[in-house]
């Protein structure tokens, strides 16, 4: 079982929640190269990603409002 259902107090198990979810999507992000972002930004490609119509890289930078970087 995770460290979280032994957690009593709410605020920790948001916590322990999001900082899981930083670790899960940095670690992600990494495999694919796509170098470190920050935290904030994680989260809004996840949103993205999980929320567009077709979540290509086109939509997901514009709902951003950042450019793609398409060199690699």
């Amino acid at each position: 079982m995770p460290g979280s259902c032994f957690l009593r107090d709410a605020s920790m198990r948001k916590q322990y929640w999001e900082q899981w979810l930083d670790t899960m999507l940095e670690r992600d992000l990494l495999s694919y190269g796509a170098g470190r972002l920050s935290s904030s930004l994680r989260r809004g490609e996840l949103l993205a990603l999980t929320t567009l119509e077709h979540p290509d890289i086109a939509s997901s930078t514009a709902q951003l409002k950042i450019q793609p970087n398409l060199e690699k």
